[in-house]
């Protein structure tokens, strides 16, 4: 199947939805199919990871603990959402939706290894924030999982995870920029219902942000399960690769594990 072509055909299915469920004339929209062909191959590049690593949770090194891809889920849920809010005008709501997937990304790195922190924060205990999540993926002992293969590449490896959490950090604060209203050019103002309409320039703004999220998402994904990724055919492996735009983090993994 041609990637491409795939994510052609499902940005005409949303637009043709678009039209039908909200009466939104998307031709009114110039942006809309760069957006929506970076959120679906956000989206859809989800998908894939969490099949794929509930199918091959029995034979990866770094075993999972299964209830912790429900962080994976709701991401997808995340970025259905921000794709919605962001064409119908709320760019705000879709900033926040993507902030949340960045967040709900590294929980799930995190609590795949702990079932027990996973079990406490369910009870309403929660005994970790950002920055433990942040520490715990930088100071990750990579030689466990990849010491049959990638041996003399932990070097490489940790410049690759280092670089993936700055720009989460980059991309996280600007989108808490939108959340916090933080200076006039963050504020949406819609005081009236009829406020609230379609606008190409919330799309042109998004964007970005939506690229740099899939950047990130994609790039930690590959870096804590790059033979689950190596395992993939060509197809679901094109679309990882196509949803990662960010050329210094292509570098990274280069580097890190001599193929993408």
């Amino acid at each position: 199947m041609d990637v491409e072509i795939y994510i052609n055909d499902q940005t005409n299915i949303v637009k043709e939805y678009l039209e039908n469920t909200f009466k939104i004339s998307v031709t009114e929209l110039p942006n809309i199919d760069a957006f929506l062909e970076i959120l679906l191959k956000n989206i859809l590049s989800l998908k894939t990871w969490k099949n794929e690593l509930e199918q091959n949770n029995h034979t990866i090194n770094n075993i999972i603990f299964k209830d912790s891809t429900v962080y994976i889920e709701e991401t997808v849920s995340n970025l259905n959402q921000a794709l919605i809010l962001g064409i119908i005008g709320f760019r705000i709501p879709s900033c926040m939706m993507m902030r949340r997937s960045l967040e709900n990304l590294i929980s799930f790195l995190y609590y795949k290894d702990h079932p027990v922190e996973y079990f406490k924060k369910e009870l309403g205990n929660p005994s970790t924030n950002i920055k433990n999540l942040q520490n715990y993926l930088m100071e990750y002992p990579f030689e466990l999982i990849y010491r049959n293969t990638y041996e003399n590449k932990f070097k490489y490896i940790r410049e690759l995870i280092e670089n993936l959490i700055e720009e989460w950090n980059r991309v996280y604060k600007e989108l808490s920029n939108y959340v916090h209203g933080s200076r006039k050019k963050y504020i949406e103002l819609k005081t009236y219902i009829e406020d609230i309409i379609p606008r190409d320039e919330v799309l042109q703004s998004i964007i970005p942000l939506a690229e740099k999220t899939g950047d990130i998402i994609n790039g930690l994904l590959i870096t804590f399960f790059f033979e689950v990724y190596m395992s993939m055919d060509e197809t679901k492996k094109s679309l990882i690769r196509l949803s990662i735009k960010n050329d210094l983090i292509k570098k990274y993994i280069l580097k890190a594990f001599g193929d993408l």
